[in-house]
């Protein structure tokens, strides 16, 4: 069948119309993203796409679908391949750019052209999995969210998960790690290597106890338990981040990016320890007995 013919036919479909159409708002902005990445070399015709909209679009095709189980998978896809259409188009874009260039149409650049559509088909490829990923990604943590209560018996003991553990880690040496680095590595010195190998540590148990912090935050507790606050537990390093990303940016910082990594470790480290302040002051251990065993 015709991808359009499909496309028209999905639309009709009530329950994709809106993944759809999620989809398709995102053309024009990857377009916009996408095109200022554009070769103008006329012997390369190169296209460098934005995947952040459609990921985003996932995200909340996510959280819009989410319990619905087989459903999301197809709302993610749909809305990945209406996204998709941005690819062709910022293809087109490259191959005009590189023509104007030229002045002409030369063989170089049409063979480049050539070879640039033939990878068409391949990030419509990326770009369904990446909105998936997005959907499916939305669709747990909603899920999981709005299943934290009502829960049977069984959840009505105050049991700590292992994930409190990396949290209590994360809360130990995230200060010392931040320090060694702004420290000892612009000296050069001995300490260098280990600040690095601390830093490059830390980067991977930032991602664990991050996810982990959620899912414990998120454990099923009975109604009369201590409820953590989630958006504020995971929202507030994001938002930390964000301005001092921003706030970098505005002072012209040789590396904003870096600078919003660092205050993302020390929001994360400030919101672990006030984790696991309330979490104790509410009868919750910290560590299980098996964890100590």
């Amino acid at each position: 069948m015709n991808p359009l013919s499909r496309l028209r036919d999905a639309l009709e479909d009530g329950s994709l119309r809106l993944a759809i159409l999620v989809g398709l708002a995102t053309v024009p902005v990857t377009v916009a993203l996408s095109s200022g990445l554009v070769s103008e070399d006329p012997l390369v015709v190169s296209s460098t796409f934005s995947g952040t909209p459609l990921f985003l679009a996932g995200l909340y095709v996510g959280y819009r679908y989410s319990g619905r189980g087989t459903e999301t998978h197809r709302a993610g896809s749909w809305c990945g391949l209406a996204g998709s259409l941005a690819i062709p188009l910022v293809v087109a874009a490259s191959v005009v750019s590189a023509a104007t260039t030229a002045g002409t149409l030369s063989s170089s650049t049409l063979l480049a052209a050539a070879f640039t559509v033939l990878t068409v088909g391949f990030g419509v490829g990326v770009t369904v999995l990446l909105t998936l990923a997005g959907a499916l990604l939305a669709d747990w943590v909603t899920t999981r969210h709005r299943a934290r209560r009502g829960s049977d018996e069984r959840h009505l003991e105050r049991t700590p998960t292992r994930w409190t553990v990396s949290i209590a880690v994360y809360a130990l040496v995230t200060l010392p790690v931040v320090g060694a680095v702004l420290w000892l590595a612009p000296d050069g010195s001995a300490g260098f290597a280990v600040a690095v190998l601390g830093l490059l540590g830390l980067y991977a148990l930032t991602a664990v106890t991050f996810v982990g912090l959620f899912i414990d935050a998120t454990e099923p507790r009975a109604t009369d338990a201590w409820t953590p606050t989630v958006p504020i537990y995971v929202g507030f390093p994001v938002a930390v981040s964000a301005l001092v990303y921003v706030g970098a940016a505005t002072r012209n910082s040789v590396n904003p990016a870096g600078d919003a990594v660092y205050g993302f470790f020390v929001a994360l480290w400030f919101v672990s320890v006030v984790y696991l302040l309330r979490k104790y002051s509410h009868g919750e251990p910290i560590v299980s007995a098996h964890s100590s065993a």
